[in-house]
C-alpha cells in the first residue's frame, strides 16, 4: 500500500495535498490513522495487547460484532445490554478487530483532482482569518 505522501504525488501532482487527504479521510495520526503494513501491524498488537497470542485469544476478548449489520461494540457495553438485544452478535478476538479496522483504512476517499488547488486556497484563506490566542 503506498504511503500518503506517495499517494499525494501520484494522485494530486505534489506531497502538498497529504493534508486533504488527512482531512477527507479522517486521519489524525498519520502513522496509526494510515493502513499499517505487516510488521507495523504486528508491533501495534504486541504493544497494545502484550502479544500476538495474547491478542488472538478469544477469552479476552473486548469486541463483538454483528455480522448482518457489520456492527461493533465493545464487551463493557455488550455486558450492559439485555439479553433480548444481544441476539446475533458474536465475540471477536483482538487480533481480528484491528486486523479488519485496519483493512478498513485502505479503502482511501480522494478528493477530486480539479479542485484540490482551489480548496487548498480556500483553506489558506479561511486559516488567515483566524484569531490568534
Amino acid at each position: 500500500f503506498p504511503s500518503h505522501d506517495i499517494l499525494s504525488y501520484d494522485y494530486y501532482g505534489s506531497v502538498e495535498f497529504v493534508w486533504i487527504i488527512f482531512l477527507v479521510n479522517d486521519i489524525v495520526d498519520p502513522y496509526y490513522d494510515w493502513p499499517m503494513e505487516e510488521e507495523v501491524f504486528n508491533q501495534y498488537i504486541v504493544n497494545k495487547y502484550g502479544s500476538l497470542p495474547a491478542a488472538m485469544n478469544l477469552s479476552q476478548s473486548s469486541y463483538y460484532r454483528n455480522s448482518q449489520y457489520s456492527y461493533w461494540m465493545t464487551s463493557t457495553t455488550y455486558e450492559n445490554i439485555d439479553e433480548i438485544d444481544r441476539v446475533g452478535w458474536s465475540p471477536v478476538d483482538n487480533y481480528s478487530y484491528e486486523f479488519i479496522k485496519n483493512e478498513e483504512k485502505r479503502k482511501i476517499k480522494l478528493l477530486d483532482r480539479s479542485i484540490a488547488a482551489d480548496v487548498a486556497f480556500e483553506m489558506e484563506r479561511i486559516l488567515k482569518k483566524v484569531n490568534r490566542v
